[in-house]
């Protein structure tokens, strides 16, 4: 059976998946923007502009890939093989410009995390909902205070 197709509350267009909230997509990205400009000097994490803290809090949240790298070395020269160099330049390209790098020696492995898209076309409300969720309590917890006076502060 199929589902009817809706349509935008703004403008009407014709939708073919569930929509999602513009103003729910605005409010997220505010929020991370005043984050950015009050984040505390004494937290691990130091972002370098709001599109990198927008990229750690949503692996944080879990909306994140994840590639593991068996990491081997030429016998003879403790480098990394050639095989192996690519395969992480590849990853790092796919990464795009905030992935996060972490070393296993344990297990001969390299991880390299990084967030997965938000846009229109990769999310509807009922995916993109949680995933703000956490990414609004992770501010909460990390700023100590709630969103709600984030934004005010930002409006004011």
């Amino acid at each position: 059976m199929t589902k009817p197709l809706q349509s935008c509350p703004e403008c009407g267009a014709v939708l073919d998946r569930p929509a999602r909230s513009s103003r729910h997509h605005r409010r997220l990205f505010g929020l991370i923007t005043a984050a950015f400009h009050n984040w505390p000097e004494n937290c691990e994490f130091q972002p370098e502009s709001a599109e990198h803290l927008r990229a750690w809090l949503l692996v944080k949240a879990g909306h994140r890939e994840t590639r593991e790298i068996p990491v081997t070395f030429l016998e003879e020269y403790p480098i990394l093989t050639p095989l192996t160099r690519l395969t992480i330049e590849a990853v790092l390209r796919e990464a795009g410009p905030f992935p996060v790098i972490n070393p296993n020696a344990s297990a001969g492995t390299l991880s390299i995390t990084w967030s997965k898209s938000i846009a229109w076309s990769e999310l509807d409300q009922r995916k993109f909902s949680p995933i703000a969720e956490a990414v609004e309590q992770t501010i909460e917890q990390e700023l100590g205070v709630t969103a709600e006076q984030l934004l005010r502060e930002k409006a004011a």
